[in-house]
């Protein structure tokens, strides 16, 4: 029979000074094991804190403080001159024509983009109604010291482009 009133066999009884079922060290290691699970969700919470939306593009968004007007002259013409160590960088457009038409706009350096040309938006079909593509940042960039140009087959066509240059 132990202190408490039980019987028990020999193999399993534990000897009278026995900390396995001291009541102060139970207590003890139960606020041990608290409190390791308290500083596990506060390492957690922590480690979650930063875990927002992630941003897709650059970190700082360029925002486009310029326009330029054009109207279509049925070849390239050039609508902003490129200048030295700087980009051309476009926030959007909106393109108007009282007929079918298509437009392109590129990048180039020389006589209306001749040299070096490179289509930044691929052919645009405008069938008489009006295309907007126009957003608060900046989504398409020239190379450093390159000229915008228009490219519209028609004289019909106006528009207006936003960009900023720097």
């Amino acid at each position: 029979m132990n202190q408490f009133g039980r019987t028990t066999s020999r193999m399993c009884a534990e000897p009278a000074g026995s900390r396995r079922n001291h009541p102060v060290l139970a207590a003890g290691i139960k606020w041990f094991r608290r409190s390791i699970l308290f500083i596990f969700l506060v390492i957690m919470c922590l480690m979650n804190q930063h875990a927002g939306a992630q941003t897709v593009g650059p970190a700082n968004a360029i925002l486009c403080n310029l326009s330029a007007p054009f109207t279509g002259s049925g070849a390239a013409a050039k609508l902003i001159s490129g200048i030295a160590s700087t980009h051309i960088n476009i926030c959007g457009f909106t393109i108007t024509s009282s007929a079918a038409d298509t437009v392109n706009i590129s990048t180039g350096t020389g006589t209306n983009c001749g040299t070096n040309n490179a289509s930044l938006t691929g052919t645009l079909n405008i069938n008489s109604t009006q295309l907007v593509d126009h957003i608060p940042y900046a989504a398409i960039s020239t190379p450093t010291g390159s000229d915008l140009c228009v490219n519209a087959t028609t004289t019909t066509l106006t528009g207006i482009i936003w960009y900023s240059q720097f």
